[in-house]
């Protein structure tokens, strides 16, 4: 959910619904599922971010803070889980496109008064410093990865699908 507003002109309601949606709901599923877990002596606990979890971006600010509450989230229910089989990390992810992102540029652009094309144009400049989108099909295998007895030892950690961003 990435609303674009600044921080003074931000839907208290707006604010709200992104915060649900991206932190309150993963809460409410991880605790749904721990004690299933923990029974077991297995599980894994995924939650997907973004670079805005580690980044603030201009009239972004819920999707920001409710991405690095995320990775806040993600960090405490690893070290909560440590020797129970289970972990929790987090897949950080440059923009993939999809129609959220397209929707969001749409947006953009209408509140900035220029084109999609040049708010797409900043967008991989900035966030993708590779010049290209994340692909769906690379989030599955990073997810599939986390989920393999390779990374039984990978917890609380942000695992960065960024298209290069966290070198800068």
């Amino acid at each position: 959910m990435m609303d674009a507003f600044s921080v003074e002109d931000f839907p208290v309601g707006d604010w709200e619904r992104v915060l649900r949606i991206n932190l309150t709901a993963p809460f409410y599923l991880t605790k749904l599922i721990l004690m299933n877990m923990k029974q077991k002596a297995w599980g894994r606990i995924i939650n997907i971010s973004s670079v805005g979890g580690y980044a603030g971006f201009e009239l972004r600010s819920a999707y920001c803070a409710s991405k690095h509450g995320l990775h806040g989230l993600t960090k405490v229910v690893a070290l909560e889980t440590l020797s129970t089989g289970i972990t929790c990390n987090a897949i950080c992810l440059a923009p993939v496109k999809t129609s959220l992102v397209r929707n969001v540029l749409r947006d953009v652009a209408s509140k900035m008064g220029v084109s999609e094309e040049d708010v797409e144009k900043q967008l991989l400049e900035s966030a993708c410093p590779s010049g290209k989108y994340v692909e769906t099909y690379q989030v599955a295998e990073m997810a599939a990865f986390l989920c393999s007895p390779a990374a039984d030892q990978i917890t609380g950690a942000e695992m960065c699908v960024d298209a290069g961003y966290s070198a800068r």
